[in-house]
């Protein structure tokens, strides 16, 4: 492994390494590979000071057993830093254009991977634009998700606003802004936000200082910093996903709010994880979560037939299990006047309301979308999803409310969604 920490000693604009293995470029990308075996395919994220130096325990770990890739995306790290436009179009351009030196190197199995943060959005593009190239896919904290507001734009806008790139990036002042975002102490306080503590990684912060001194690093932090990495139509981005997707993030720090996952009408094929860390829950618990991530791709391995399939047989005993636990709290949630057995499988009517548990990743595979749809929430870890009559629709709302559910304490941290 290759310590930033332990470099500083280098010239200034002198970047190291951020991550070991070999580094390779193609065009005028760079990217890190080690290990042997299956692909894995992990991204940085964006912000001042973006590089590969994000995912570095990730890395670490999974080479160990698989082929992993980490680029540096365009305008980062040891990928070329010029001035241009920096947009979804192009990162996204980029992944395609890693994918195909994956495919080099690795064969034609396809690929699994993990982004961070914004670049959730270019790796879910990539996955719509070419899913034959893409297997299972991990957004640790992605955005887009927060909020209520739908992002249904045209396809290929982004939500930069008007005017704010010209200004950052004017000459009077952008070298000496950038400067200022990216002091040792500004860095910090940023990571601190994102970690939602004082602690930090010593060394992601160190990099990041560094990786800042280098000629041509404001150029994408700028489009950043403008909005121009985000893209508008991101809810119909994620909704046409047709491969596994594991979503995971923190409950501290700035990076918490994922609302915006009960707008998208297949999010409850997703799986979601919920970690006691910050935006980056790899740096804090990295057993926990490889556990996590570990378990997502070897299920992905068995699916077949699209996101959200499981074996049907599986499928419907567990469904059958968990709602004979639940039928109690389920029934006094919605009122025996709405139900009086809740034990069924999906797609199965029972008296007019039709109950889905919401871990459907996880147990049950593909939910039945259409009619009206409501949630109950059962606990602070779990929640059936409920359709109903349209008639029974304001009846449910009604009776929307909270319980103690000891018999689920396995289950992921509480996620509403309601189509």
């Amino acid at each position: 492994m290759i310590d930033p920490v332990l470099t500083a000693a280098a010239p200034r604009g002198a970047l190291p390494p951020a991550l070991g293995g070999e580094r390779f470029r193609f065009g005028d990308l760079s990217c890190y590979v080690a290990g042997h075996g299956p692909p894995l395919v992990l991204i940085h994220s964006m912000n001042t000071t973006p590089s590969a130096a994000e995912v570095r325990p990730l890395f670490e770990r999974y080479a160990g057993s698989r082929t992993v890739f980490a680029p540096d995306l365009p305008g980062c790290g040891f990928s070329d830093r010029t001035d241009r436009r920096y947009d979804p179009r192009v990162m996204t351009d980029a992944l395609h254009a890693l994918a195909e030196q994956v495919r080099l190197r690795c064969g034609e199995a396809r690929i699994d991977a993990l982004a961070v943060s914004t670049s959730c959005e270019f790796l879910a593009r990539a996955a719509m634009e070419r899913p034959e190239r893409w297997r299972c896919l991990a957004f640790v904290s992605p955005t887009g998700l927060n909020g209520n507001r739908p992002h249904r734009a045209p396809p290929g806008s982004t939500r930069a606003i008007p005017g704010m790139h010209a200004v950052l990036s004017a000459r009077p002042w952008t070298r000496a802004l950038y400067r200022t975002l990216t002091r040792p102490k500004v860095v910090r306080y940023f990571l601190r936000r994102t970690f939602g503590r004082p602690d930090i990684d010593e060394t992601l912060c160190a990099y990041g200082v560094r990786n800042a001194a280098v000629a041509g690093a404001r150029f994408v932090p700028l489009h950043f910093l403008s909005a121009g990495l985000f893209s508008a139509d991101i809810h119909d981005v994620y909704e046409s996903l047709t491969q596994p997707v594991w979503v995971s993030h923190g409950v501290r720090g700035d990076f918490t709010d994922f609302r915006g996952l009960r707008l998208l009408a297949n999010a409850g094929t997703w799986r979601v994880s919920v970690f006691q860390a910050g935006a980056m829950p790899y740096f804090e618990v990295m057993t926990e979560f490889a556990r996590a991530f570990d378990a997502f791709l070897r299920d992905g391995a068995r699916e077949r037939g699209g996101a959200g399939t499981v074996d049907g047989d599986l499928a419907r005993d567990a469904f059958r299990e968990r709602s004979a636990h639940l039928g109690r709290h389920i029934t006094t949630a919605l009122g025996r006047d709405l139900v009086d057995d809740v034990v069924g499988v999906p797609g199965e009517r029972i008296q007019g309301v039709h109950v889905v548990l919401l871990d459907l990743r996880e147990d049950l595979g593909r939910p039945v979308v259409g009619g009206a749809m409501a949630f109950v929430e059962l606990s602070t870890e779990f929640v059936a999803l409920v359709e109903c009559d349209r008639t029974d629709r304001q009846q449910l709302r009604g009776r929307r409310r909270r319980f103690r559910c000891p018999l689920e304490r396995d289950l992921h941290r509480r996620r509403c969604l309601a189509y």
